[in-house]
């Protein structure tokens, strides 16, 4: 290619490329709509035709010098999916922020409490699972447990309330089942302000719920 031709190509990449946008935590926020046609913030399953994983920070060269920046970049929090034209639109943007040391650090922080909820949720979900088959023969033990894996969902679902680094949108992705499942079983414990993000009323019932039979 003439130097001609390579001045030319540089210059429409130039043209093309804009500063991904970061939040006040210098990390990028997340694709939403209705810029993207299709965003998914948990890993879909099954993954539709034309979707593919984004991780949202890139190229992967300027985090390979640093375990925590390696990390990171990788962390499933980190990933979007997309339709495949549109991550290809992405890539073309020539500036992704590194973010600070610190502001990775706090990430991976609050990264454990989301981890948490996911657990016990998914925990939840598998009692659920074990209740509506033949395997269980202590039913009541079982529904005890459940009654305790809620209330340890409360608890976290507390906490995520303090949860600032992490966006919005993925925390929202993964706060908000937990969060219906608690306030559609009558449980309390749910904070105003995060059930209002949603969209729900909380549930304020006339006795503690680990006292009611779920």
């Amino acid at each position: 290619m003439s130097d001609t031709k390579t001045r030319g190509v540089n210059t429409l990449v130039r043209s093309e490329a804009r500063r991904i946008p970061t939040d006040e935590n210098g990390l990028v926020v997340p694709p939403s709509y209705p810029e993207f046609e299709y965003v998914e913030y948990i890993r879909p399953d099954p993954i539709p035709e034309g979707v593919m994983e984004h991780h949202m920070y890139w190229p992967e060269r300027n985090y390979a010098g640093s375990y925590l920046a390696h990390h990171f970049r990788r962390h499933s929090y980190n990933t979007v999916w997309l339709q495949k034209k549109e991550e290809r639109r992405l890539h073309r943007v020539a500036e992704v922020p590194v973010p600070s040391d610190d502001a990775m650090h706090r990430f991976f922080q609050e990264a454990i409490v989301l981890d948490g909820l996911r657990n016990t949720f998914n925990a939840i979900g598998d009692i659920d699972d074990a209740l509506t088959s033949d395997i269980v023969r202590k039913s009541q033990d079982t529904r005890d447990r459940r009654t305790r894996r809620l209330s340890t969902l409360a608890d976290i679902i507390e906490e995520t309330a303090r949860l600032e680094v992490i966006p919005r949108e993925i925390r929202r992705a993964h706060i908000g089942p937990a969060v219906r499942l608690l306030i559609g079983e009558c449980v309390s414990g749910v904070p105003r302000e995060i059930a209002n993000e949603y969209g729900l009323e909380p549930f304020v019932p006339e006795r503690d719920f680990l006292a009611t039979a779920i």
